[in-house]
């Protein structure tokens, strides 16, 4: 006698595979969720920086500059008429080109949360689930978690390894 048994898929509806893909939804629903609340996040932090930068500009533009320009204006016509010593204009003068070079600066700062803020789409959007961890781990400003994402990229060496914010990695 012999037996020879078959295995006949009656009862199988792919509920294993079914499950399976229902949690692999699942899980990529959680990582747009978390993409969408980091860039939200990102994107807060840099446009705060821009709002800040933009008042710091208008208020020197506005007010520090025209009241440095008229200092110096004054104290160079009491020079002139004999009224104020030298030091008084080289007082002023220094006063003037501080708050140029404060202007200056501010500009700059403006100018590079404004790029931040244009560039939000290219920088760390779309990272692997790892890495936006840990760059989102990391706080502080958007600059802050480009170095965290450019340390990880060159120990990893193109492979991303954990991460816990506050360590090297090693």
């Amino acid at each position: 006698q012999t037996l020879v048994a078959l295995p006949l898929p009656l009862f199988n509806r792919n509920q294993g595979g079914i499950y399976n893909a229902y949690h692999e939804l699942r899980r990529a629903q959680a990582e747009i969720e978390r993409t969408e609340l980091a860039l939200r996040d990102s994107f807060a932090v840099a446009f705060r920086s821009y709002e800040s930068a933009y008042e710091r500009v208008t208020v020197i533009r506005d007010e520090l500059l025209p009241d440095a320009q008229s200092a110096l204006d004054m104290t160079n016509q009491g020079f002139q008429t004999g009224e104020l010593p030298l030091s008084e204009v080289l007082s002023s003068r220094e006063l003037y080109f501080e708050t140029v070079l404060e202007y200056t600066t501010a500009l700059t700062e403006l100018r590079v949360a404004a790029n931040e803020v244009e560039g939000m789409q290219l920088s760390g959007g779309l990272n692997p689930a790892e890495l936006g961890t840990a760059i989102q781990g990391a706080g502080g400003s958007a600059s802050q978690r480009r170095a965290v994402q450019q340390l990880l990229q060159q120990q990893g060496n193109g492979q991303l390894k954990r991460f816990t914010p506050g360590t090297t990695g090693d």
